[in-house]
């Protein structure tokens, strides 16, 4: 089959393991042997993975350092940092054995005590981590000795093997944050114990990691790896077709179908990862019309998540509920259908009836490939469906989280990956307590809903808990409104002969093999 006569709704169906050739232009210096060159949109807020909470620190700092266990190809935990891990029988105890002979970048060897400091300095409220109840089930940790890490937990959580994978939990160098305070993960300070170490961080323009010669486990087959930071995405794939860069993150039909063919032979290939996300658009519900339950109702509806996918030509796939499709819970159905008739209903008894002037809102787009396009679905739908102007904002990273932070977005656009590949990972992030809760809706009726579903043993029993509480999230509260899911869609330069990206949007650096 002619692959480029393919129509765009077959696109996630046939892309897998298809190649192009790629004309040449000498203009473009490929990277140098051993080097990898790939681009991400905006700046990492922070390298210190207590703090770090947006997407750009995850290809930085999961090559940075590691945890205790890592998540698997198939979101098995497999031994990391430690080596051999126990649970009591009452499931309320985690025994972890913690790895000999793996040292610091400075020499220093790593102990428990280091996840001690790390966890206890996430659930300080001082830290002020948008993260601090990640570890809400967690009644002590302790290190009996410097190579056993103890957990000890409020009552059994059936997901909590899987929560040590995440950066959050990393352990830290108590010695040095009290040194140098703040300023501990500045790249000058930064010291960290992954397959890859920070060479340079040029802020706002590259990140350059270079392989750690004191890695505990195998070397690394990539010895260099070379981020931009690029928000433009028509300059990127200008870069990537002239061979500037190794891969395409996020890729399009619009790129396959771009792809020129040269005499040259050299290939490109189109690959699509599963991806355990959700974008959104979030209301902050304390904001002039949006405190109306009604009018937050009228918005929802009048926007069609159908129009994403054309808009984006991704193969993204149409959100009907909260928690993404791949995990117990996804795909519900609970979410409000696109209905004009509906939406118009719900904003004249919000006060705003036919004929009259609805008033005007800001929305912040969290910024990520196709973010204007996707902010012009937004305007779009609630311009021709309700009358209401939306002013669409597109910054960097730093400037969205200092809107949806302040209160000063009223409407904001982005995404949560799953942390971890249960539902609760999805639940937990709106909840009353919770840091990246944005949306300064808080409801008790939620909070225990969840809080069930996350300590219930019985799989029937937790999906029951979360459906309640996403039945309340999305339509009797409407908090936010689910937009679709996406695949990581990559095109793979001609240099590059593995790579895997895992549904937690998780880049192994080391497991990226060059030709």
């Amino acid at each position: 089959m002619n692959l480029f006569r393919v129509a765009a709704p077959w696109f996630s169906v046939l892309l897998l393991g298809s190649t192009v050739a790629l004309a040449a232009d000498p203009s473009a210096p490929p990277p140098a042997p051993g080097t990898l060159r790939f681009r991400i949109p905006s700046d990492p807020a922070t390298l210190d993975w207590n703090l770090a909470h947006t997407h750009s620190e995850t290809y930085v700092i999961m090559n940075l350092m590691e945890g205790l266990l890592e998540e698997g190809p198939d979101l098995k935990p497999v031994p990391a940092l430690a080596e051999s891990w126990s649970v009591t029988t009452d499931g309320k105890q985690y025994t972890f054995k913690i790895r000999k002979g793996v040292k610091w970048m400075d020499g220093v060897e790593l102990k428990a005590a280091h996840f001690v400091d790390s966890w206890k300095r996430l659930m300080n409220p001082s830290l002020k981590s948008s993260y601090a109840s990640f570890l809400s089930e967690v009644s002590s940790v302790a290190a009996p000795d410097d190579f056993t890490f103890v957990v000890n937990l409020k009552g059994p959580v059936p997901h909590f093997i899987h929560m040590p994978t995440f950066w959050v939990t990393f352990p830290i160098r108590k010695d040095l944050v009290q040194k140098f305070g703040t300023h501990w993960a500045d790249p000058a300070r930064l010291v960290t114990l992954g397959p890859y170490k920070l060479s340079t961080w040029d802020h706002g323009k590259r990140i350059v990691l270079e392989r750690n010669p004191t890695y505990w486990g195998k070397s690394p087959s990539v010895e260099r790896a070379e981020i931009d930071i690029e928000a433009d995405d028509g300059k990127t794939r200008s870069l990537f077709s002239r061979g500037w860069y190794d891969f395409l993150l996020n890729s399009t039909t619009e790129d396959f179908l771009s792809v020129k063919i040269g005499p040259a032979g050299e290939f490109v290939q189109m690959r699509q990862f599963p991806y355990l996300a959700t974008y959104y658009l979030g209301f902050n519900t304390q904001s002039g019309p949006l405190r109306d339950v009604n009018f937050r109702k009228a918005v929802a509806q009048a926007i069609n998540p159908k129009a994403f996918p054309a808009a984006l030509q991704g193969g993204q796939l149409p959100a009907t509920g909260w928690i993404p499709p791949g995990v117990q819970g996804g795909s519900s159905g609970l979410a409000l259908e696109f209905s004009l008739y509906d939406a118009r209903a719900a904003l004249s008894r919000a006060g705003y009836a036919e004929g009259t002037e609805p008033p005007k809102l800001d929305l912040w787009v969290s910024p990520a490939d196709g973010a204007q396009a996707m902010g012009k679905v937004v305007t779009d739908g609630l311009k021709q469906g309700l009358g209401i102007t939306v002013t669409s904002h597109l910054g960097s990273s730093a400037d969205f989280q200092a809107a949806v932070k302040s209160g000063k977005a009223q409407l904001f656009l982005s995404r949560w990956g799953l942390d971890y590949p249960d539902p609760s990972s999805a639940m937990e992030v709106f909840l009353s307590s919770s840091g990246t809760n944005y949306t300064r809706w808080k409801n008790p009726q939620y909070d225990a809903a969840v809080a069930k579903g996350r300590s219930a043993l019985i799989p029937r029993e937790r999906e029951d808990a979360f459906r309640t509480a996403e039945e309340i999230l999305l339509r009797k509260d409407v908090a936010v409104v689910p937009l679709f899911h996406s695949k990581n869609t990559v095109l793979v330069g001609r240099r590059v002969h593995k790579l895997e990206i895992s549904p937690l949007n998780y880049l192994f650096l080391k497991g990226i093999e060059l030709k």
